[in-house]
């Protein structure tokens, strides 16, 4: 799969971040956010340092390596390197060298959050507009579609909203909405019960894992962009593998895939056993 080779961006990236000069305008310890591989050494990074008082403006940068983590680029949006509460970097995402997308806004709840993209490394950047809620966690599949997933949780209810791009980010098209003590969802949602785990594959299929508090966590699949989901039919725990005291067997990553090949890690509570199922 294309991130197999995190674990390796991510060790060179933590190890070079000083040496490179990333950072270099300021003084102490720099914290590195999660990385975006784009290839096998190529990748986006979050950087942010917090101020020496522990209030006030704080330094933060984007950062483009294209050697596996030896030297780093800043490619921080303008207006952005200073943040605030008003003001922040929110999340960055890409899919290439060239092509990334950054949303920032205020830090506190309800903030809204704006999304601008680069087509060319990050030199230049272009205001797309605003995002659909300020809780948005972006996946791109290329330089057209993308999904903003919105996972809202209250009392036991996690409520999952799906918004889906065929334009890179300028618009946002509601694909499903989870249901709620307040109003309903809408056909073919996901349901709200337990916390889910969502990705896309391909511009059509996507992936829900639930984290439940008891049983085995179901799988569900959609196959039209996150509008209508199924559950998945999935093999019951191998022998050996056992669930103890009413906890859980839970999904507890992504799916993660690669052509006609997905895999997703699930562990077992109690026994503290680990599993990886596969299509």
């Amino acid at each position: 799969m294309r991130r197999s080779r995190l674990s390796h961006v991510l060790f060179s990236a933590t190890a070079v971040l000083a040496a490179s000069g990333v950072g270099s305008a300021a003084t102490g310890s720099w914290g590195v956010g999660p990385l975006t591989p784009v290839g096998p050494d190529a990748a986006w990074a979050y950087l942010s340092q917090a101020s020496v008082t522990g209030d006030g403006p704080y330094a933060e940068e984007v950062a483009l390596t294209v050697d596996g983590g030896r030297s780093w680029a800043d490619r921080t949006p303008p207006g952005l390197g200073a943040g605030t509460m008003r003001r922040s970097v929110a999340q960055v995402a890409a899919v290439s060298t060239k092509d990334a997308w950054v949303s920032e806004g205020g830090l506190v709840d309800d903030s809204p959050k704006d999304l601008m993209a680069t087509r060319d490394g990050g030199r230049h950047w272009v205001a797309l507009g605003r995002l659909p809620s300020p809780y948005c966690s972006l996946q791109f599949l290329s330089a057209t579609v993308g999904w903003c997933t919105v996972s809202l949780e209250a009392m036991d209810v996690d409520s999952v909203i799906i918004y889906h791009s065929t334009d890179g980010g300028r618009h946002w098209q509601l694909e499903s909405r989870s249901p709620t003590l307040q109003a309903p969802g809408t056909a073919g949602s996901l349901p709200s019960a337990c916390d889910k785990l969502v990705s896309f594959s391909t511009p059509s299929v996507g992936w829900a894992a639930s984290v439940c508090a008891g049983g085995t966590s179901p799988l569900y699949e959609t196959t039209d962009a996150g509008r209508s989901w199924a559950r998945c039919r999935v093999g019951p725990l191998p022998a050996g593998y056992h669930l103890s005291g009413g906890l859980p067997a839970v999904w507890a990553t992504e799916v993660g895939s690669g052509g006609r090949l997905g895999a997703v890690g699930m562990s077992v509570e109690g026994p503290g056993q680990s599993l990886v199922y596969r299509t």
